[in-house]
């Protein structure tokens, strides 16, 4: 059968050529985008924390020790939910972006956002003359912290449309991300009580909290699984802590609730049946 398809001009050309090498609209990704990523904007920095599964569409098995949340560099951190190809490619663009720290907040967003823009143009509004007028194969949604040259830290949620969006406390995205905010909600409603709230904890706190925010919902969502992950950007830039170092953080958290409880008569066996063992 013949199709008379329209001419290709060179900038579209281009496109054919080298965007289907990224992004292949008819690829089926061996792996369903379920997740649920938690970051919590501190004084002194952000910490990203994660479940670990994913879902095989063929088999419908669950893969454990799936990494969630990237680093592009020493001073930037990604966590994405989506097609992992896409969340791949845009790592790679941003390490070639960013080189060398941003001098400051505003910089660093007018930069990121430059980098998301291009991509939504290329594979989202230039090709839809050849993949059809809804394709979208570019469509993550992504957090996105960053330390900058200034010592200020930025977190900035990245939607599918090809917003960016600053964000100066707390974020959540994924499958899970419905029980997190409740969770996160429960926390910040006990801590105004004291006058405090989620965003103002020193990082050292915010890790213990984003731990029990993802056990929480590993508890409750099937979706979601696997161990928790975690990765602190600080003064010292972006790491991601070991395995020993996110339980003995959870575990901070569950010596502090056993003593609180124990005051009130709960014997260690009816308190360790109120938490998720992590």
């Amino acid at each position: 059968m013949d199709h008379n398809y329209p001419k290709c001009n060179q900038g579209a050309e281009q496109l054919i050529t080298e965007g289907i090498e990224d992004i292949d609209p008819n690829r089926t990704d061996e792996t369903d985008p379920l997740t649920t990523i938690v970051a919590i904007k501190c004084p002194d920095g952000i910490v990203m924390a994660s479940d670990s599964q994913a879902t095989v569409r063929a088999e419908r098995a669950k893969m454990l020790g799936v990494t969630k949340i990237s680093n592009v560099n020493n001073f930037i951190a990604i966590g994405g939910s989506g097609d992992a190809d896409n969340i791949t490619l845009f790592v790679e663009h941003l390490r070639e972006e960013f080189p060398q720290m941003s001098s400051t907040k505003s910089e660093f967003r007018d930069k990121i956002q430059n980098v998301f823009w291009c991509l939504h143009k290329k594979y989202n509004l230039d090709s839809r003359e050849f993949l059809g007028i809804n394709a979208h194969p570019f469509n993550p949604t992504l957090l996105v912290g960053a330390k900058n040259e200034d010592n200020s830290f930025g977190l900035y949620l990245l939607k599918e449309n090809g917003m960016v969006y600053p964000k100066d406390e707390h974020m959540v995205i994924g499958s899970g991300g419905d029980l997190a905010r409740l969770v996160i909600k429960q926390l910040n409603r006990s801590m105004a009580v004291a006058g405090g709230s989620l965003h103002n904890l020193p990082v050292e706190d915010a890790i213990i909290v984003a731990c029990y925010i993802i056990n929480e919902v590993k508890e409750s969502d099937s979706q979601s699984g696997g161990e928790t992950k975690v990765v602190l950007i600080d003064s010292k830039g972006v790491r991601a802590l070991s395995r020993d170092d996110v339980q003995k953080n959870y575990d901070k958290f569950l010596g502090i609730m056993t003593v609180g409880l124990a005051q009130i008569g709960l014997s260690a066996e009816e308190i360790k049946k109120l938490w998720p063992t992590g």
